[in-house]
């Protein structure tokens, strides 16, 4: 079983709070969808555990502090581990980097937290420092934003931490190389129906494509992304996705 073949869902927020968008998921459902995984035999595992058939990624961007009070507890409970991309600037912070709307603030992470999940067994990693889409930074910025990520992240920890995913799945050319060299392993990004990366990849690279969850998705939805056995969900996935980069649009974050 190789690491790549692992099949991975993404989660954002866990909360019954109102909010605009999609990627919200109430603590019912997501208790539910776990609930389902378990029986049928998936287990949520880290990529630090053993591969198994069974073997599911679970994992969540952008470190909300929601995942820590609404999340936690029904991923133990199933004995489920997950994966949370951490973006290090906002570690206890409001989510300034996100378009609002006024209504849609959250607290991230703080380091107490981020340190507790990492002593129950989940997998800290890499979700870029600043949350500025790398589109929009120079590669010697990039390159800062990966480092002073994995280095506060480390010393938080005392792990290595060898994940990562990209602020807004947006990955240049030039970034892979990057990764490979900081000492990045494990790269995360959503699936989609391009297919043109083998050359640009360094070998040493373990690519994870992830499947996007969102708040209207049923049980069945997330079968058909586990086991990619519809190209009408991907399709969908990819065109909700590409409405994230109206934040890259709109986001006035500075660089300093």
């Amino acid at each position: 079983m190789r690491i790549q073949d692992i099949p991975t869902l993404t989660y954002h927020k866990i909360d019954n709070t109102i909010e605009l968008g999609l990627n919200k998921i109430h603590p019912k459902i997501f208790k539910e969808h776990i609930q389902m995984l378990n029986q049928c035999d998936f287990k949520g595992i880290t990529t630090k555990c053993k591969l198994t058939s069974k073997s599911i990624f679970i994992t969540f961007d952008d470190a909300y502090q929601c995942v820590f009070t609404n999340a936690l507890n029904t991923m133990q409970h199933f004995g489920f581990k997950g994966i949370i991309f951490v973006n290090t600037k906002f570690i206890g912070k409001m989510n300034k980097w996100d378009i609002n709307f006024g209504i849609n603030k959250s607290h991230h992470l703080t380091k107490e937290e981020i340190q507790k999940l990492s002593q129950l067994g989940w997998e800290i990693a890499s979700h870029g420092h600043k949350h500025i889409a790398y589109s929009r930074m120079k590669l010697k910025d990039i390159r800062r934003d990966l480092i002073d990520s994995k280095n506060i992240l480390e010393t938080l920890t005392g792990k290595e931490i060898v994940s990562f995913t990209s602020p807004f799945n947006i990955m240049p050319n030039e970034i892979w190389k990057l990764l490979s060299d900081i000492g990045y392993q494990n790269i995360f990004i959503q699936k989609s129906f391009i297919k043109d990366r083998d050359t640009i990849i360094p070998k040493n690279l373990n690519v994870i494509e992830r499947r996007s969850v969102y708040s209207f998705d049923s049980y069945r939805n997330l079968q058909k992304k586990i086991f990619n056995s519809s190209k009408v969900e991907l399709l969908k996935e990819n065109i909700i996705h590409s409405c994230s980069r109206l934040t890259v649009f709109f986001s006035r974050n500075s660089y300093n």
